[in-house]
């Protein structure tokens, strides 16, 4: 079986940080393993081929982007039409590929990463207003057409349906997961209070973490750290702002960080928190969750998929007080932390993993082409 895959990149393990990085090379490099062939139609990836992967460029363009990336994508994929069974496209921005389906006459599968459907959880500044209206109409112009539909998150699978109206049996709840070899846990010193990983975008809500933290200290120093920020842009000002207007001495900022570095902040922390108003499928929570570190989470799409009470807790977006709360209990119990470490890392082992994933995928794969 051959998968010609449309994501917005693509890079080779040594180059992977954050966002939908390790996504895209897990999912091909699992695929692999079991006879799947993957090329990949990229705006951005590493030069050449990567890791024996066939990777065509596309060009990034300026204006019209999204529409002109639809239009090089189905030249690239006119020329190889003979030679791929799928088309799998991982982003919005390819929306425009399937204006052209009737004439690529491969079954066409589109996955939502994040969510189509932000405008619902938080208010949103003019930018990015604009890009949650393109999510979500480029989103379901995909999906109207598309044999089948991939969700990140079960609450996702169940708004596509009602919002797009589109048949039940096209959409599928397939998470994403994580590398449970490269995130597993070490024994190292938890110098880590309270870590968070992410931008420090809005819909992030760092601030309502800092707030809490805040509450939590009371008089101590409580070691933050928060890896993930663009020193200078806005939202690091902003937040810079608040660890001053909160009196919060020991916190730590760092730029994004490889995945091997990355698992050692992890295991460095007594507890993680994503303080989100809204997730897709948060990689961050498998990840703290993997390498045995309790979470406190937002009961939010996405995230109520990967915590249960076991693992950690769940609160109320956007409120400080029980997000203080809950960081407090953890932080004065070493055996409660050490209880939902180890559920947590199960829970992963028992769904979330890439064998598992590609599996479901290679199952949907078969479903279409039989159609």
């Amino acid at each position: 079986m051959r998968v010609a895959r449309l994501c917005q990149y693509f890079y080779g393990m040594d180059s992977i940080e954050s966002g939908l990085m390790p996504y895209f090379y897990n999912i091909v490099r699992e695929l692999g393993k079991r006879g799947v062939e993957n090329i990949v139609i990229t705006p951005e990836a590493d030069s050449g081929d990567v890791d024996g992967t066939q990777v065509r460029r596309i060009p990034a363009k300026g204006r019209l982007t999204l529409l002109r990336q639809g239009i090089d994508a189905y030249k690239n994929i006119s020329g190889l039409k003979d030679a791929i069974d799928i088309i799998h496209t991982h982003m919005h921005g390819f929306f425009y590929l399937y204006h052209y389906k009737g004439r690529l006459g491969k079954p066409m599968v589109h996955t939502i990463h994040g969510t189509a459907f932000s405008y619902k959880y938080q208010p949103m500044r003019q930018s990015a207003s604009r890009d949650t209206l393109y999510s979500y109409l480029f989103n379901r112009y995909a999906c109207k057409s598309a044999d089948a539909i991939v969700t990140v998150s079960s609450e996702e699978r169940e708004n596509v349906i009602n919002s797009f109206g589109v048949d039940r049996y096209k959409v599928n709840y397939i998470p994403t997961a994580v590398d449970t070899a490269r995130f597993r846990p070490l024994k190292m010193d938890k110098d880590i209070d309270v870590l968070y990983v992410g931008r420090f975008a809005r819909k992030k809500a760092v601030p309502v973490l800092l707030k809490a933290a805040a509450s939590v200290k009371k008089g101590k120093s409580l070691k933050i750290c928060l890896v993930g920020g663009n020193k200078g842009d806005d939202d690091y000002n902003s937040i810079m702002g608040m660890i001053r207007k909160y009196g919060l001495s020991n916190v730590e900022i760092i730029a994004a960080v490889n995945h091997q570095k990355l698992a050692e902040y992890y295991n460095r922390a007594k507890v993680f928190v994503l303080p989100s108003y809204h997730e897709g499928m948060p990689k961050v929570l498998l990840e703290a969750m993997a390498c045995g570190v309790p979470v406190v989470a937002t009961n939010v799409c996405g995230n109520r998929d990967v915590v249960d009470e076991r693992a950690g807790f769940l609160v109320k977006a956007g409120d400080p007080q029980n997000l203080a709360h809950k960081i407090k209990e953890l932080l004065e119990d070493d055996g409660l932390r050490s209880r939902m470490g180890r559920e947590g890392r199960r829970r992963v082992e028992r769904r979330f993993t890439w064998d598992k994933i590609a599996e479901e995928h290679i199952k949907l794969y078969r479903s279409v082409c039989e159609q």
